[in-house]
């Protein structure tokens, strides 16, 4: 009941609060990263939005098995090599570093690609944008282009770098941080890890992701952008895939809604199967 009425309430809000609530809508939504979990987590609101209607075009690695009237594909598989994240068990230093490294590489190749050009020489119009806030910036570069609203979704629980886009509440003291591996913070050793790794976060966000996007977006949305901050701040929503079982208790400002298990289907009745004991 509880997932039906995440359900809900996200397609509600996306409708209503940020598209024409009478007309169907163009809407774009871009996922540029190689990782399953990731898309599965925005597949569920691209399929609502198709029954209600919208026309979506969807630039991701994980092309519509079915074709469908109202779904454009732009397929990034033939872009490049998939980019994968080797985390480590003990390596944070070097889990941060290889996370923002997609920006500088990833994202410049993929939106310098072919498909992505084609797209945005088209002179498509969207009213609408739902892009993924992970590691690269320069993804802003499509609500700046096409002068569109836009809606955010973070794969993981909102990590501080994507926080400050609202400026909602990063207190290390007390709210859990996904990527320092902590949900309770009971010690003072353990809250001054906290801070610290917040802070590298930050600084290795700032270097490695938003300095380069910049450029980026310069280069291959051919924009003159010296920051990237106002378009940042100018997100409608963003999406939060968490569950406070997990993630622990967090405060959230009214524009960040979490629909961690979004993916998940209605359970299905278990087989009457009657069992014999020898």
């Amino acid at each position: 009941m509880m997932l039906l009425f995440t359900r809900g309430l996200v397609v509600t809000v996306l409708v209503l609060g940020s598209l024409n609530a009478c007309l169907a809508s163009r809407i774009l939504v871009v996922a540029p990263t190689y990782a399953t979990s990731h898309f599965r987590m925005v597949q569920p609101l691209i399929e609502e939005l198709i029954k209600s209607g919208h026309e979506l075009t969807v630039v991701s690695f994980y092309p519509r098995v079915q074709p469908h009237p109202n779904y454009t594909d732009i397929d990034l598989r033939p872009v490049k090599q998939p980019y994968t994240l080797d985390f480590e068990a003990w390596s944070l230093l070097n889990d941060i570093y290889e996370l923002f490294e997609f920006s500088s590489s990833g994202c410049d190749e993929i939106f310098g690609s072919e498909p992505v050009q084609n797209l945005l020489k088209s002179g498509s119009k969207f009213d609408a944008i739902i892009l993924e806030a992970f590691a690269c910036d320069a993804i802003l570069g499509f609500p700046a282009f096409y002068k569109a609203p836009f809606i955010a979704f973070s794969p993981m629980a909102l990590p501080a770098w994507i926080a400050d886009w609202v400026w909602n509440p990063t207190d290390s003291s007390y709210i859990p941080d996904q990527m320092c591996r902590s949900v309770e913070a009971n010690s003072m050793y353990e809250r001054m890890f906290r801070s610290g790794c917040q802070f590298i976060s930050r600084l290795a966000n700032w270097w490695l992701n938003t300095r380069p996007s910049i450029n980026i977006v310069k280069k291959h949305f051919r924009l003159n952008l010296e920051s990237l901050e106002d378009i940042k701040s100018n997100v409608s929503l963003i999406f939060e895939n968490s569950l406070p079982g997990l993630s622990g208790i967090r405060p959230r400002l009214p524009n960040v809604i979490p629909i961690g298990g979004i993916h998940l289907k209605p359970q299905k009745p278990i087989p009457n199967v009657s069992s014999v004991v020898q």
